[in-house]
């Protein structure tokens, strides 16, 4: 199941988890002439009662669920003192309660796979200071807290966690920013590789931390990030 199906990330996970065989319902909110399809059903990850309806029909249709790629998310570019209560608000509900809601739905279709797998896009904004981006990063931070504990705490089932931090990937999430005179240069003289990363970079990631190549690997967050982190 991926969330954010919908989503420049989201579209090219679904590929490339299609490419490597398996099943993928996608999930993401309803859009106007854009309705639920066979395969992407419509579903506010803010809302735990869409999240158990997705479960509860996923249980239905296959029984079980061996993956979860959570892309599903929310941004806001602004300096911290000029975020509205509100709008941080909306920030935190989908970012950090829309994961909640999500995994508490599936988590017992995930026990029944004998390879259950979490894997969270998060955001080199939650682990490093970016201006602009204070609200957009603690909602990221949490949902890396998140992963580390669930790993332990799911690791006897077993269902490993990660996640993807990635630094900017064009999408239509920032293409407002993007079009910023002088942010693009400047974000990208941060970047050691010089470039931004490719929604299918981010994919091919989360199809392999999703699948038995990453057996071994639990807890961890990849960084997909043309060599931010290693930066500092």
């Amino acid at each position: 199941m991926v969330t954010g199906s919908r989503g420049g990330i989201g579209r090219e996970v679904v590929a490339a988890l299609g490419r490597d065989g398996y099943a993928v319902v996608g999930l993401d909110r309803a859009t106007t002439g854009d309705g639920a399809t066979d395969t992407e059903w419509d579903c506010d990850v803010t809302d735990p009662g869409d999240c158990a309806a997705a479960a509860a029909r996923l249980h239905e249709r296959y029984g079980r669920l061996d993956a979860v790629v959570h892309c599903a998310g929310v941004n806001t570019w602004q300096p911290f003192g000029e975020v509205a209560p509100q709008q941080a608000r909306s920030v935190f509900d989908a970012n950090v309660w829309g994961t909640v809601n999500v995994l508490l739905a599936l988590q017992d279709l995930l026990r029944r796979s004998d390879r259950g797998s979490v894997v969270a896009v998060t955001s080199t904004a939650g682990e490093r200071g970016v201006p602009g981006t204070a609200v957009y990063g603690m909602t990221k931070a949490a949902v890396g807290s998140l992963v580390r504990t669930l790993a332990i705490e799911w690791a006897d089932v077993p269902v490993r966690v990660n996640a993807i931090s990635a630094t900017i990937v064009p999408t239509g999430m920032n293409r407002e920013i993007r079009r910023s005179p002088g942010y693009l240069e400047e974000k990208l003289r941060t970047i050691p590789l010089g470039r931004m990363i490719a929604a299918t970079e981010v994919a091919d990631t989360a199809a392999f931390l999703a699948g038995p190549r990453s057996a071994g690997i639990t807890g961890e967050t990849v960084h997909v990030d043309g060599g931010v982190t290693a930066r500092g």
